[in-house]
């Protein structure tokens, strides 16, 4: 009795503090607690989770990329509505279902492999030595806003992908009869007779009123508004602000030719064609040795003597063998000259140089004035990576740009009203000199300029030079509509224009039933004198007419025999009538470098089809479940019902 009672409070009381936890969850907001789906995921693939915190990163970073291709910013909203969330959210999918088949193929790759991936990466290595230089990638990952951290996991999966994905389609070739029918398909003969219309078998349009032309102004406002101007302040550092006070030794320069062209950057070094015959000992390999240096072929030394037949090494360079003793005296030997060498794993080779080719070393004199460029350049850029660093501390102090300027003692500019081309409002570009680029020859420093707030400084910023900006926003001259009288005689040009347009269509359009109900192209042309062109033309799918326009081309190519269509001609103010006359398959066989070129197309879509249903079959095995409403709170949207 005691024990019941003892199990009916123990009852009451984990049922008052579940609910009073329900409760708590509840006040700060954690009702997800017991609901599907994690809160920290925007998205599972089977057990796997892709956090928020990693969408909003990759979110971002492309929005951003977008963004810096564009006149003006989008916001999160924005690119919301056009789908970008969708984009990113498939790549992240598609990356964890790679995930997925690699872990249970078994698939490994560990942090150090990736991290030398990375070293070998040319664009991380120092102009100087060649070597991995740290500095080179912490700039890139600055400009490209990404940490070590995301870099070397990018690389690691990346690698594991490269791994991956070959399993699946390695040794995939499409079938010869496949890429033959592909062949014909391309290759049928098609005629068709064209018939051209131009501006003239339309009348003349009427001169409008003012009140219409003014209608067709507001109609088409953006091709009349005058530009945005703004006004701004820019803090700008670039190589060429350096160079001209920095100094390289000559020792650097000679050092620096020295390595590009043991390296073969510039000119080429010597190269040698190399025959080893591999013995099993050291008076096998000198008689091979001796038969070599009587002009004896090499095949024939090593079928004489009953052994394997030789490796032969066309055009390697210095130190291009494996074996170091074997490389040693293959260079070590002239042209025609044999060796018995003892190689690293004990065994030994006849050595025989077949050709020598002799390096190729420029001219240093010819060449140290652009190599010692390029060194002042790189130097610059250390200078300047150097600076921005403080230009960085500074802006994390909320400093104002003036006094960032006068911190890291580097000029700040105040410039006039400028518009999107860099354009002043007295209509002169601001474009520089070829050595000093103006504003007016960077489109990244306009774009910023025009994507950012009034008032708003921007970070610091990568300009299309290498150098790096920041910008202040200090006044905007609004977009406004131009006067009718400047625009008037525009707005007329274009407005008669698109009345013969439309006049032209509805007539080609009035002729291509004509000619569907039986009239014929030529009684078309007769009809219309000299407004009007006829032509027999042949197409083929490979290399398609230049005088059609696109929409007759693709009807004609999609069409039947009888078949007419219509649409823009090539040239404005033009349109064209087509009837397609005959259809001839091609007679001739598919060899050779046509065979291979389609039979790859078609290896590829046949890739790509596997692929997908590779993917698709792992992901009936782990269900898709995605979150919007999360994906609209990481965005800070608000969620939708």
């Amino acid at each position: 009795m005691a024990e019941s009672i003892g199990g009916k409070i123990r009852n009451v009381l984990v049922g008052i503090l579940i609910g009073m936890l329900v409760l708590a969850f509840a006040v700060w907001g954690v009702n997800d607690m017991f609901t599907p789906g994690a809160r920290n995921a925007v998205a599972t693939v089977g057990d796997t989770e892709i956090s928020t915190a990693e969408f909003d990163t990759l979110f971002s970073r492309e929005l951003e990329r977008i963004n810096s291709e564009r006149p003006e910013s989008l916001t999160n909203q924005q690119a919301y509505d056009q789908g970008l969330q969708n984009q990113v959210l498939q790549g992240m999918i598609t990356n964890a279902v790679v995930k997925i088949d690699a872990d249970d193929l078994g698939v490994g790759v560990n942090q150090s492999i990736a991290r030398r991936e990375i070293e070998n990466i040319p664009a991380f290595q120092n102009e100087l030595t060649g070597k991995f230089d740290e500095n080179k990638l912490n700039q890139a990952l600055n400009r490209a806003r990404i940490t070590r951290e995301q870099f070397e996991n990018d690389t690691l999966s990346s690698l594991r992908s490269q791994q991956t994905i070959p399993a699946i389609t390695g040794g995939l070739v499409a079938p010869a009869d496949y890429a033959a029918l592909q062949y014909k398909f391309l290759t049928e003969q098609r005629r068709a007779s064209v018939l051209t219309l131009s501006q003239n078998a339309v009348a003349e349009p009427e001169i409008p009123s003012d009140e219409v032309l003014k209608s067709y102004i507001d109609d088409n406002a953006a091709r009349y508004m005058a530009p945005e101007y703004r006004r701004f302040s820019l803090i700008r550092v670039e190589p060429f602000d350096y160079t001209e006070d920095l100094e390289i030794e000559p020792e650097q320069v000679k050092e620096s030719f020295d390595y590009r062209v043991s390296t073969g950057t510039i000119g080429s070094p010597e190269t040698r064609s190399v025959a080893l015959i591999t013995t099993a000992d050291e008076e096998t390999a000198k008689e091979a040795v001796a038969q070599l240096q009587t002009g004896t072929e090499p095949e024939l030394v090593a079928s004489s003597l009953g052994l394997d037949a030789p490796d032969v090494y066309e055009n390697v360079r210095r130190n291009g063998l494996v074996d170091p003793a074997t490389s040693t005296a293959a260079f070590e030997l002239s042209k025609g000259d044999a060796r018995a060498v003892l190689g690293g794993l004990g065994s030994w080779n006849a050595v025989y140089v077949q050709d020598i080719t002799p390096a190729v070393v420029p001219d240093f004199e010819a060449s140290k004035d652009e190599i010692e460029q390029e060194l002042l350049e790189a130097k610059a850029l250390d200078a300047i990576y150097d600076l921005t660093a403080d230009i960085e501390d500074a802006r994390l102090d909320n400093l104002p740009l003036i006094e960032i300027a006068e911190q890291v003692n580097v000029p700040m500019s105040e410039y006039p009203f400028v518009d999107r081309r860099g354009t002043t409002q007295d209509g002169i570009r601001m474009g520089g000199f070829s050595a000093i680029p103006g504003i007016a020859a960077d489109d990244k420093i306009l774009r910023t300029l025009f994507t950012s707030d009034l008032g708003y400084e921007t970070d610091l910023f990568e300009t299309s030079t290498g150098g790096y900006a920041m910008i202040r926003v200090d006044d905007i001259i609004d977009s406004t509509m131009r006067p009718f009288e400047e625009v008037r005689e525009q707005a007329l040009t274009a407005y008669q224009n698109q009345q013969r347009s439309d006049a032209l269509r509805s007539k080609a359009t009035e002729l291509t039933q004509r000619v569907r109900d039986g009239e014929s192209l030529q009684a078309l042309k007769d009809e219309l004198g000299e407004a009007a062109d006829i032509s027999q033309t042949g197409l083929v799918r490979t290399n398609p007419p230049q005088f059609l326009g696109p929409q007759v081309t693709v009807g004609l190519f999609d069409g039947r025999v009888g078949d007419v269509v219509r649409g823009p001609g090539p040239d404005q103010m033009t349109q064209q009538i087509a009837k397609l006359e005959s259809i001839t398959a091609s007679q001739d066989g598919l060899a050779g470098t046509y065979l291979d070129v389609l039979q790859q197309q078609a290896t590829s879509a046949i890739s790509n089809d596997i692929q997908n249903a590779y993917q698709s079959a792992i992901i009936k095995k782990n269900p898709v479940q995605q979150y919007p409403n999360q994906i609209r709170s990481v965005l800070g949207l608000t969620t939708e019902n």
